[in-house]
């Protein structure tokens, strides 16, 4: 996952990285493990202007991903 995300932030093979890593993403334990590496889902976020209309679907599906962890764990804390 890390070579995926490297090659993410130096912007190569953008769109078969994101396909890679939202399959990754899909993985048990792989979220914690992403969320560990990164602060913050600026890279990813930053492909929704790519004039790649797939890379941007890509970048916002897992954008979903790390949205949904992020909220269950929101709720867990609020219980």
């Amino acid at each position: 996952m890390q070579k995926v995300y490297e090659a993410l932030k130096q912007g190569s093979d953008v769109r078969n990285n994101l396909i890679q890593l939202k399959q990754m993403l899909k993985e048990e334990g792989a979220l914690e493990q992403y969320l560990s590496m990164t602060e913050d889902d600026e890279l990813i976020a930053s492909f929704l202007q790519d004039e790649d209309p797939k890379t941007r679907k890509n970048a916002a599906l897992i954008l979903g991903l790390l949205q949904s962890q992020e909220s269950i764990e929101n709720y867990g804390r609020h219980m």
